[in-house]
């Protein structure tokens, strides 16, 4: 009886250390990195993309000789994972960069975001989402450097990007480009206020 109970609670011991030393994370299950087909419908509006800071290997959203339409949806409800499409603050950096962009939402409102070895946490909690490290064209660091390109200048110091924690306000989201090489993030010019986002990505205009 005695052995059995020191049993049982040394098991209940090796399960609280377990669960202290796991880490915490936030999966997001539910966005794909497929780029649907979609029909216009009445609260909608069609862009052409002109910048590749969301390509992740085919040119995503950018349009080529205007062959590829993306399809934004008129809307002030957002979702971590969503694309949306907002007013680019560009008095907040140094160099040229379009009226409208299009970046990814990994923070919301009320969250704190932070950059570790070029992995998004929030609240502390690592983000698992394949939008949620620091890419190229798609690729993750051990991804990128197994393809061995060789024409490319990048090192694996570049995928370790780090950013101190940053409390999103209210009304407000954090967003990243899908290829954080070739595009700029709230890092750059902070949370992006709810006012600023004309509305989300449904994918690309079905044509006929």
């Amino acid at each position: 009886m005695r052995m059995a109970l020191s049993l049982s609670i040394w098991i209940l011991i090796l399960t609280f250390q377990t669960g202290c030393t796991m880490e915490k994370v936030i999966r997001d299950e539910q966005t794909k990195p497929a780029v649907e087909l979609v029909e216009r419908g009445g609260n909608t509006f069609v862009i052409e993309y002109a910048f590749d800071n969301m390509d992740r290997g085919e040119h995503h959203f950018h349009s080529i000789d205007g062959s590829r339409k993306t399809v934004i949806e008129r809307t002030k409800e957002f979702k971590r994972g969503d694309i949306v499409y907002f007013a680019y603050p560009g008095e907040s950096i140094s160099f040229h960069m379009p009226d409208y962009y299009l970046g990814r939402v990994v923070g919301l409102p009320g969250e704190t975001v932070e950059f570790i070895d070029g992995q998004v946490y929030i609240d502390n909690k690592r983000l698992e989402a394949f939008y949620a490290k620091k890419s190229r064209l798609g690729m993750d660091m051990n991804t990128y450097f197994a393809k061995k390109i060789d024409h490319s200048n990048i090192t694996k110091k570049d995928f370790k990007e780090d950013m101190a924690p940053v409390k999103i306000p209210n009304e407000s989201f954090f967003v990243v480009s899908d290829d954080w090489f070739r595009g700029t993030s709230s890092k750059d010019f902070g949370p992006v206020n709810i006012s600023a986002i004309e509305g989300k990505v449904l994918g690309y205009v079905k044509s006929y």
